[in-house]
C-alpha cells in the first residue's frame, strides 16, 4: 500500500501593495488623508449594506423577533482614504481635513495644494470642569 507523499498547498497571491494616488506614479505612499465618496461610490456602498442587511435577515433565528436594523448610512457616513508619496502629498493641515468628493488631489504644478476646500474642522465638544471638593482649594495667582 503506497502512500502518496501530499500535495503542496498552493501559494496565495499577495495582495497588491498600496501606491501613490497620481496614476503615473507608483510610489509607496507615506501620507494618507480622507475625501467623500462620490454618488456612484455611496450608491455602491448602500447596495452592499442593503445586501448585508437581507443576508443577516436571512440567517435569522425564525423562532425570535426579527432583527431591527438602523437606519441606512448617508453620505455623510463614508469617507475614502487617499495615499500619496512624498513628492505628490498636500500640507499636514489640509490632510487633517475631510476634502470634497470631487478633490482632484494634489496637482503638481499648485503642490501643495489640492484644488478644492475641505470641509471645516469640527467644533471640539465642550469639557465641564469637574467640581473639587469643597474642602480642596485652587492656586490663585502670585500664591505657592
Amino acid at each position: 500500500m503506497d502512500i502518496a507523499p501530499p500535495s503542496p498547498a498552493p501559494a496565495l497571491m499577495a495582495a497588491p501593495a498600496p501606491t501613490c494616488h497620481n496614476t503615473s506614479c507608483r510610489e509607496r505612499p507615506l501620507v494618507q488623508w480622507r475625501r467623500r465618496l462620490t454618488v456612484a461610490e455611496i450608491e455602491q456602498e448602500l447596495a452592499l449594506e442593503q445586501q448585508r442587511r437581507a443576508d443577516r435577515y436571512e440567517l435569522r433565528d425564525v423562532q425570535k423577533p426579527p432583527p431591527i436594523e438602523g437606519p441606512m448610512p448617508t453620505g455623510e457616513d463614508f469617507v475614502r482614504a487617499v495615499l500619496a508619496c512624498g513628492p505628490h502629498a498636500i500640507d499636514i493641515d489640509a490632510a487633517a481635513l475631510v476634502h470634497a468628493a470631487d478633490c482632484p488631489g494634489p496637482d503638481s504644478p499648485t503642490l501643495p495644494a489640492c484644488g478644492c476646500t475641505p470641509e471645516p474642522e469640527p467644533e471640539p465638544e465642550p469639557v465641564a470642569a469637574p467640581e473639587l471638593p469643597a474642602h480642596w482649594k485652587t492656586p490663585t495667582a502670585g500664591s505657592n
